[in-house]
């Protein structure tokens, strides 16, 4: 059985943690959440954050979509997409996640991932890390003319 330390689950409902500061809304939700409540078979906590997700299989059928994470551990994440996803049970996957905090305040990351498809239903799959890191993401350089498909030759 897993339990929260409660002293974490206060600082969250009182909002003076730091997710709280960055992200209110999963801040509300987590202080909502009857799971820190409830005996838990899994080793892992699971966090009901809802970031942007892009995925990947490989091989010869490899399949590529976008959506939205249901929840997070440090072990792996669970993923709603749709259409439905094709991935299979035992597939190697790329996940990339909209991580939402900024580095130094000013640098966006993303959080990529590498892992196994352990489930797969309907609409959700979930995966489980081999691997992990934060990556920066580099800024598009932007064009200084009003419109850059319409550029003056001369």
């Amino acid at each position: 059985m897993v339990k929260m330390d409660i002293r974490l689950l206060d600082s969250w409902r009182r909002g003076d943690s730091p997710l709280a500061r960055y992200r209110p809304d999963a801040a509300i939700a987590l202080s909502n959440s009857k799971s820190f409540d409830e005996d838990e078979r899994r080793l892992k906590v699971r966090f009901p954050f809802q970031f942007g997700v892009r995925y990947r299989t490989f091989g010869a059928g490899a399949v590529a979509g976008t959506g939205q994470t249901v929840n997070f551990s440090s072990s792996g994440i669970l993923v709603t997409a749709r259409p439905a996803p094709k991935v299979q049970v035992d597939e190697l996957l790329e996940a990339i996640v909209e991580w939402p905090i900024l580095l130094n305040g000013a640098i966006q990351i993303q959080f990529v991932a590498l892992g196994r498809v352990v489930r797969a239903t309907g609409q959700t799959f979930a995966m489980s890390f081999a691997r992990y890191e934060f990556r920066t993401i580099r800024k598009q350089p932007r064009s200084v003319l009003p419109d850059p498909s319409r550029r003056e030759l001369g």
